[in-house]
């Protein structure tokens, strides 16, 4: 965050003045970001979620957020920043009766990652998994379903962890 201060307005006001407002302007950037956000991705904003008295977003973690394996930096790194995003966003959203969460899924066997679990690194992975398998995307409905259901209306800023026992056993 970068602003430019007028000289003069430091000498009339105070260091925590200065501190105020640009958490100010930071919260109603952030509120802008995420309002664009959200419309873009679920198709509505914060003010349509107030305006139905509430709401309830997931986001889609990985249990790499929670602990990376090698190789994985920047992915983990970024599951990390959104399970705390997520954290933050439940702080700020409850009063308004909106509930965010996250699910943090292990592997889960795709296109885009077959060959490495068919590879001996991934087949040594699976092997020190709890259950000692992949899950098929199927079984995410379940987990998926509690978060979003209304009668779980308590339920905010968690991080439901589905991975088989894989961070378990790590």
């Amino acid at each position: 965050y970068y602003r430019s201060i007028n000289p003069d307005w430091l000498k009339e006001h105070s260091v925590q003045e200065l501190l105020d407002k640009v958490q100010d302007e930071l919260q109603s950037k952030a509120e802008k970001k995420l309002n664009k956000r959200l419309k873009k991705k679920y198709g509505v904003s914060l003010s349509e979620f107030e305006a139905g008295g509430g709401g309830v977003v997931v986001n889609i973690a990985s249990t790499l957020g929670h602990r990376p394996l090698p190789r994985t930096g920047a992915y983990a790194a970024s599951k990390a920043a959104l399970i705390q995003m997520t954290r933050s966003a439940a702080i700020e959203l409850g009063a308004k009766n909106i509930r965010v969460n996250a699910l943090a899924p292990g592997y889960i066997k795709t296109d885009i990652n077959r060959e490495f679990l068919e590879s001996p690194a991934g087949e040594k992975l699976i092997r020190r998994t709890a259950l000692g398998r992949i899950a098929d995307a199927a079984e995410l409905i379940p987990p998926l379903m509690l978060l979003l259901d209304p009668a779980n209306s308590y339920m905010t800023g968690s991080i439901l962890t589905v991975d088989g026992g894989m961070s378990a056993s790590l």
